[in-house]
C-alpha cells in the first residue's frame, strides 16, 4: 500500500517537527559534564519534592485511565479564576491545544495570521486546519511585526 497515495496532501507538505537534542547526546557530542537546556520548554531544575510525592501516590494508579473530562482540574481552575466551568479548555500541552482549537473553530475561507520564525507547531497546525496559514516574517530583531500581521489579516482572520 503507498501511504503518499492514500494521505492527504496537505499532510505530506508538512514538515516534522524536530525536538532539540537530549542533555544526554549534547554531553558526547561536546564532552561536556553540565548543560542547562533551555530550549524545548524543559525545566532545567528537577521537580520540588512535593511534586515527587504526589507523582509517587498516583503511581499506585497507573493501571488506571485517567478522568479523561479533569472533573477535579475544571472545577479548580473554574473557582480560581472565577469564571464557569465550560471557559476552561484542558489539553495535553500547547500542541494539541492549538490542533483542536483550529479544527474547532478554523473553518474554509478562513485565515491564522503568525509570526514565523517562531513556534514551529503553528506553522503545522496552520497547514493542517481547512483554512489558510499566513506566516508573516519577524523584524531585524526577531521580534513580532505586528504592523505587518495586522496588515496580512482580515475580517475573515481567526484569532
Amino acid at each position: 500500500m503507498d501511504f503518499e497515495k492514500l494521505a492527504r496532501q496537505e499532510i505530506l507538505k508538512v514538515r516534522p517537527y524536530v525536538p532539540g537534542k537530549p542533555v544526554e547526546e549534547l554531553q558526547r557530542e561536546k564532552g561536556l559534564q553540565s548543560i542547562i537546556k533551555l530550549a524545548s520548554n524543559e525545566n532545567p531544575h528537577p521537580p520540588s519534592d512535593a511534586v515527587l510525592a504526589v507523582l509517587g501516590r498516583a503511581c499506585s494508579e497507573l493501571n488506571r485511565y485517567p478522568d479523561d473530562s479533569a472533573y477535579h482540574l475544571h472545577r479548580a481552575l473554574a473557582e480560581h479564576l472565577g469564571v464557569s466551568e465550560g471557559r476552561i479548555f484542558i489539553g495535553n500541552g500547547s500542541v494539541e491545544i492549538l490542533y483542536l482549537l483550529a479544527q474547532l473553530f478554523v473553518r474554509p475561507g478562513e485565515n491564522l495570521v503568525y509570526a514565523t520564525p517562531s513556534f514551529v507547531v503553528y506553522d503545522i497546525v496552520a497547514r493542517l486546519s481547512p483554512g489558510e496559514g499566513r506566516p508573516v516574517p519577524c523584524d531585524g530583531d526577531f521580534r513580532h511585526d505586528l504592523p505587518a500581521m495586522l496588515a496580512r489579516g482580515d475580517a475573515a482572520t481567526k484569532g
